[in-house]
């Protein structure tokens, strides 16, 4: 894949929130897919993200449902000002969907990506790049590069890179791990659940970043061309039963009873205020992490909606994406479509900076 300038995520850096919000505008429902809070005790909370809005996800009721979406971006729509839509995909399906702003999947031929059960199988993550979209597939460890411009055929079957075929897949380590452990070895002693979930491009840092979910929990940089892994951080170690440093930065459980721990997971990635910082999404902490590439450290945000005073936390948060003026997306990983919302949050920085 050439490495090209990504001017539709330019555009969407200077797309107004005013006009986000005024499509998204309008009050909570009553049914919204919450649970009570289940982690007791991680990293200090510093604050929670302002919800704006969330959206149903809904189709035409003589097509099938799409269900269990694990990954999210958000789109300019150039040919209407202020305009916008998602595409997503589903673990469930072999297929990328573009999803409206009010929640809606279209019928059209271009609403729809058909990658086939090659590349399309098991998808996780997706990122818009200038005019292509990146998605990944967790358990053949692949990045596939498609068209995402409605008028324009997608490639077919789709441009796929395995990460094994990257140069630096055998030879990159993490530069503070003291165990010299390869990417490599990292993956191929992994479980096929366990391997990638997220991937974004960070429009500042001109970088395409990928989360390995967990045992251990990875973020890795690829070049723009998605041929040569650059680096390597390892997250927590989770489980992982070789060696692995324990100087990462996130721990690696989570207590969600007062006699229960679960490992701690990374399930998507998207690009944060600044070309240093990501934003990481995790389904069992039941939040957003802040974290900085730089300096290892992090701040962690609840997804957090309220019913009176009791907070309620958004279970199996799954897609993450970044939006103009500090508009954070999530979706949900969810067996049913009836119950998988697109949520939208505000973030702004009054926070202390951690340590």
């Amino acid at each position: 894949m050439k490495s090209i300038i990504p001017t539709m995520l330019s555009r969407l850096r200077m797309c107004g929130s005013a006009a986000l919000l005024s499509v998204l505008a309008g009050p909570l429902l009553a049914d919204q897919p919450t649970s009570d809070c289940k982690v007791v005790d991680d990293h200090d909370y510093r604050q929670t993200l302002a919800l704006q809005n969330r959206v149903r996800l809904s189709r035409d009721s003589n097509k099938n449902e799409v269900n269990e979406l694990s990954g999210l971006v958000v789109q300019e729509d150039v040919n209407a000002p202020g305009g916008f839509w998602y595409w997503t995909v589903s673990d469930a399906k072999n297929n990328v969907y573009r999803v409206g702003a009010n929640g809606h999947i279209g019928s059209d031929a271009a609403d729809k990506i058909d990658l086939g059960s090659t590349n399309g199988e098991d998808l996780e993550g997706i990122a818009l790049f200038g005019q292509d979209l990146l998605v990944l597939q967790e358990g053949a460890v692949t990045v596939v590069n498609v068209s995402s411009i409605p008028d324009r055929a997608p490639k077919s079957p789709g441009l796929a890179t395995p990460l094994s075929t990257m140069i630096g897949y055998d030879t990159v380590t993490d530069p503070r791990d003291y165990t010299q452990t390869t990417l490599a070895h990292y993956m191929s002693a992994s479980s096929s659940n366990d391997r990638l979930e997220g991937i974004t491009y960070h429009v500042a840092a001109r970088r395409v970043f990928i989360i390995k979910e967990k045992n251990p929990g990875l973020l890795i940089e690829v070049n723009t061309a998605t041929n040569e892994i650059a680096s390597m951080q390892v997250l927590n170690c989770g489980d992982f039963a070789g060696q692995c440093p324990q100087n990462h930065p996130f721990p690696d459980r989570i207590a969600v009873s007062d006699d229960n721990t679960v490992v701690r997971d990374f399930s998507g990635v998207t690009m944060g205020p600044t070309e240093n910082q990501v934003w990481i999404a995790s389904d069992k902490a039941q939040a957003v992490f802040l974290y900085d590439v730089v300096k290892r450290k992090y701040d962690t945000f609840r997804l957090l909606t309220f019913q009176g005073d009791t907070p309620q936390c958004i279970e199996q948060a799954e897609g993450v994406t970044a939006g103009a003026n500090g508009l954070l997306y999530v979706t949900q990983d969810k067996p049913t479509m009836a119950n998988s919302y697109i949520y939208t949050f505000k973030y702004t920085d009054t926070r202390t900076p951690a340590n």
